[in-house]
C-alpha cells in the first residue's frame, strides 16, 4: 500500500513545480528557517513536506554511514555543477525497485532497489547527476509554476492517500485518491517528459565527467535498463516509467561520452562496501555483493553481528580494519561488534581512535556517543554531539538521539527542546509547542538557554496561530 503511495508520489515529482547550568554552552542551532518551510507553496516547502510524509510513513533508510554516503557522493555532483549554492538533500528510500525521483526544493531520493542494481559508482553518481539537472535546470520547479493550483490539488491528493495508508485505509480508498491525483497532473507529465529527459542528460553527463566520475557509467546503466526489459519479458522497469528512455537517448549519450576525454575514474571504495550494507540491512546480501568482492568480508562481518556472533565479527572487522585502517566503517563495525560482545571497555578505546582520526565525521561520532551511553558516561556524548551538530545540520532521528541523550545526561528543559525540533521537521507543531513549554519551565529564569527556547517557543505559536488563520481561510473559500 505504501508503495503505490510512493509511486502516486514519484509521478508528482515530475509535475509539481536544557536548563543549562553552565553559561557557556553553545546549543546547536537547529531551528533556522524550518518554520518557514513548514507552510506555504515554496518548492523548498513542498519538497521538505513531502520528504516528511516518507520519513513519517517508515519508507527512508534512516543509517548515518548509508546517509552519509549517498549525500557525499551527491554534494560531490553538485559541487562539479554551475549550481553550487542550491542546497541538495539526498536520501535512500526502502523499495527494492529500480528507480529514482527529484522533489522541489533540491531533494533527491533513490530506491535501495536502484543502489544495488548499479554495477559502478559511476553508475550510480549518473542517476543522482540526471536528477540533480533536473532541479538545477528548474524543471520540476518549472512545471510547479506553471501549474501552481493543479499541482497544489495534486499536493493534497499525495498527501492525504499517504495519510490514509498509513492511518490503515482499505486499498481501494488509496487507490482512487492516486487516480484522482493522476487523472489531474498526467497530461502535462506527456507534455513535458521527453524533452527535459533529454537535457538532463546531457547536462547529467558533463556533471560526470567534472566531478571525476567515468561519464560511461550514465551509458552502462541506461544498457542496464534496456537489459532488465528484454529479460521481464517487455515488463518496464520502475525508472523506465517515470524517465522514459528510447534508443535515441541511449544513442546520443553514448556519442557524447565518445567526444569527452575523461581522465582517470575516482571511484571510491566506500561504494561497494555501503552497498553491501545496504543489502544486508534491505536483506538482499548476494544482491549487495555479488559483483563487487570487496564488499563480501564486510557483509559477512555485518551478518555476524546481525546473527548475534559478535565475537566472529569483531575478529573479521579486525582483519579488515588492519588490512585498511583509513575506512571510517571498519573502526564503526569494530567498535560496535565489541559492543554487543560486552567489551566495552575495548570498544570505547576503538572509538576513541577513529574520532581522533576522523573528529568531524558523522557516523564516527554518534557510534561514539553510542558507546559513551553504554557506559554511562551520558554527560561526555552530550557535549560531544553538541560539538558535532553545531558544525552539521542533523536529520530528525539525530535529532531524536541527541535528545535521548540529554534525557540520559540529567538536562530534562534541553531534552525537551531537542523533541520540539524533532516534531517540527514533521509538521506536528503542537507536540513542538508543547516540549517547548516543558523546556522554558524546566530551565532557569536568567539563563541564556531559557530565552533561546522561549524564542522559539513565540515562533512556533506564532506559526500555529497562522496555519489556523489560514485554514480558516480556505474553508470559508
Amino acid at each position: 500500500m505504501l508503495r503505490r503511495c510512493l509511486i502516486f508520489l514519484l509521478l508528482l515529482s515530475q509535475l509539481l513545480p536544557p536548563a543549562a547550568a553552565n553559561p557557556v554552552i553553545s546549543l546547536p542551532e537547529l531551528g533556522g528557517g524550518t518554520l518557514r518551510l513548514l507552510a506555504g507553496t515554496s518548492e523548498a516547502s513542498i519538497g521538505r513536506q513531502i520528504t516528511a510524509e516518507l520519513r513519517r510513513n517508515g519508507l527512508l533508510i534512516e543509517d548515518p554511514e548509508l546517509n552519509e554516503y549517498i549525500q557525499h557522493v551527491g554534494s560531490r555532483l553538485v559541487a562539479a555543477s554551475d549550481h553550487q549554492d542550491t542546497r541538495f538533500t539526498f536520501f535512500i528510500v526502502r523499495d527494492d525497485t529500480v528507480n529514482a525521483f527529484a522533489l522541489p526544493g533540491g531533494y533527491i531520493g533513490i530506491h535501495s532497489g536502484l543502489l544495488l542494481k548499479t554495477r559502478t559508482e559511476s553508475e550510480l553518481a549518473s542517476v543522482l547527476a540526471h536528477e540533480v539537472a533536473h532541479v538545477t535546470q528548474r524543471h520540476v520547479a518549472r512545471r510547479f509554476e506553471a501549474n501552481s493550483s493543479l499541482g497544489l490539488k495534486g499536493l493534497a491528493v499525495l498527501l492525504g492517500a499517504i495519510a490514509l495508508a498509513a492511518a490503515g485505509a482499505g486499498g481501494d480508498d488509496v487507490t482512487g485518491a492516486m487516480m484522482l491525483g493522476q487523472g489531474m497532473l498526467a497530461q502535462e507529465q506527456i507534455n513535458f517528459t521527453r524533452e527535459q529527459e533529454y537535457e538532463a542528460d546531457y547536462i547529467g553527463v558533463e556533471m560526470l565527467a567534472r566531478a571525476g566520475f567515468d561519464p560511461r557509467g550514465m551509458v552502462s546503466f541506461f544498457e542496464t535498463m534496456q537489459r532488465a526489459q528484454r529479460i521481464q519479458n517487455s515488463r518496464m522497469p520502475e525508472f523506465l516509467s517515470t524517465h522514459p528512455l528510447s534508443m535515441s537517448r541511449v544513442i546520443e549519450s553514448s556519442q557524447r561520452v565518445q567526444k569527452m576525454t575523461p581522465g582517470e575514474a575516482e571511484e571510491s571504495r566506500n561504494y561497494p562496501l555501503m552497498k553491501a550494507r545496504l543489502g544486508v540491512l534491505a536483506g538482499n546480501v548476494v544482491a549487495g555483493v555479488s559483483d563487487n568482492p570487496l564488499g563480501k568480508p564486510y557483509a559477512d562481518a555485518l551478518q555476524a553481528m546481525r546473527t548475534g556472533k559478535p565475537q566472529q565479527a569483531v575478529k573479521m572487522f579486525e582483519e579488515l580494519l588492519a588490512s585498511d585502517d583509513s575506512i571510517t566503517h571498519y573502526h564503526i563495525g569494530l567498535g560496535m561488534a565489541l559492543l554487543q560482545a560486552r567489551e566495552a571497555a575495548r570498544a570505547q578505546q576503538v572509538m576513541e581512535r577513529a574520532h581522533g582520526l576522523f573528529p568531524h565525521n558523522v557516523p564516527v561520532v554518534l557510534a561514539h556517543a553510542q558507546v559513551l551511553r553504554q557506559t554511562d558516561r551520558a554527560n561526555e556524548a552530550l557535549v560531544m554531539l553538541r560539538d558535532l551538530f553545531n558544525r552539521h545540520e542533523p536529520v530528525p532521528d539525530e535529532i531524536r538521539v541527541l535528545a535521548q541523550v540529554a534525557a540520559e545526561a540529567g538536562e530534562t528543559a534541553e531534552s525537551h527542546f531537542y523533541m520540539s525540533e524533532y516534531y517540527i521537521r514533521f509538521g506536528n507543531l503542537g507536540a513542538a509547542r508543547d516540549h517547548l513549554t516543558l523546556a522554558v519551565n524546566g530551565s532557569r529564569a536568567s539563563s541564556k538557554e531559557r530565552l533561546q527556547y522561549e524564542a522559539r517557543l513565540k515562533e512556533v505559536t506564532d506559526a500555529l496561530l497562522e496555519m489556523r488563520r489560514n485554514s480558516r481561510r480556505q474553508a470559508q473559500n
